[in-house]
C-alpha cells in the first residue's frame, strides 16, 4: 500500500485506555480504507521519522484531523513531534517470537515473579521490539510498577507475539567482593646463632583462598503462561 503523511500526538489526549499497548488510532476515512484492503490477521503499520522505526497495531479510529495519528504515548519520545511520520501498511506480519529476553532495570524487581508480570502485561500486545523498556503491574504488589529492558527478541528485531514464547531473565550481578592481598613473611635476620635454624623458620605460606560468586542461572519463562 501506498505511504501516507501524518502529523503524530499522542493517544492519551483522544483515549484514556490501552496507554502501555502497541496500538494506534488513524483517521476514520484512512481507517475504512485499510480495513477493506486488510489481508492479514492483524492491521500493522509501519511508522518512519528518520531513523526511528515503530510497528504498531490500529486498533480503532478518531474523528480528529485528518492528516493525523495518534499513538501509545510511550512512543512519543522517540519522535519529533513538530515534523511528519511516514505510515504504511505492513502487508507481511513479523515473524512469530521464538524467545524474549528481559532485564529490569531495578534490582529490586527480582524479588518478583518478573515472568509472569511480564507475560500478562503482553497478553495485550501484538507485537514486540528489542529495546523497548515495558512499566509492568506487579502481580504481587497492586499499584506497584517494575521497569524492564527487553534485551533481545528472536529471530528479529521485531516479532509477533502469538502463543506460547519462552521468556528468559537476564542474570542479577552481585557486586564484587574486594580481593585481599597477600602479604610476604617478614624476612628474619639470620644471625650467628640462629643460623643452623633458620631453615627450619621459613615455612610453606598457601595463597588465600577466595570464595567463588555463582551467579543467579535465570529461569526462562514462557509468555501466556
Amino acid at each position: 500500500m501506498d505511504t501516507l503523511l501524518f502529523s503524530v500526538s499522542s493517544l492519551r489526549l483522544i483515549s484514556d485506555d490501552a496507554q502501555q499497548k502497541d496500538n494506534c488510532h488513524v483517521p476514520r476515512h484512512i481507517w475504512q480504507r485499510w480495513i477493506e484492503r486488510q489481508r492479514t490477521e492483524v492491521l500493522l503499520v509501519e511508522i518512519l521519522q528518520r531513523d526511528v522505526r515503530h510497528v504498531l497495531c490500529v486498533d480503532g479510529y478518531h474523528e480528529q484531523e485528518r492528516d493525523r495519528i495518534y499513538i501509545s504515548q510511550r512512543y512519543m519520545s522517540d519522535l519529533e513531534q513538530q515534523e511528519y511520520v511516514e505510515v504504511r501498511v505492513l502487508e507481511e506480519l513479523p515473524p512469530l517470537a521464538t524467545r524474549i529476553t528481559l532485564e529490569p532495570l531495578d534490582a529490586d524487581s527480582y524479588g518478583f515473579d518478573i515472568a509472569a508480570a511480564v507475560s500478562q502485561h503482553l497478553s495485550h500486545w501484538h507485537v514486540l521490539k528489542a529495546g523497548t523498556i515495558l512499566t509492568v503491574p506487579a502481580t504481587e504488589i497492586e499499584g506497584y510498577t517494575m521497569d524492564i529492558y527487553v534485551k533481545a527478541t528472536e529471530p528479529a528485531e521485531i516479532v509477533l507475539l502469538r502463543g506460547e514464547v519462552p521468556l528468559d531473565l537476564v542474570p542479577l550481578e552481585e557486586p564484587q567482593q574486594p580481593q585481599q592481598i597477600q602479604r610476604p613473611p617478614t624476612p628474619i635476620p639470620a644471625g650467628p646463632e640462629s643460623f643452623e635454624d633458620f631453615g627450619g623458620m621459613l615455612g610453606t605460606h598457601a595463597p588465600i583462598q577466595s570464595n567463588s560468586f555463582i551467579p543467579f542461572s535465570g529461569q526462562g519463562r514462557r509468555l501466556g503462561c
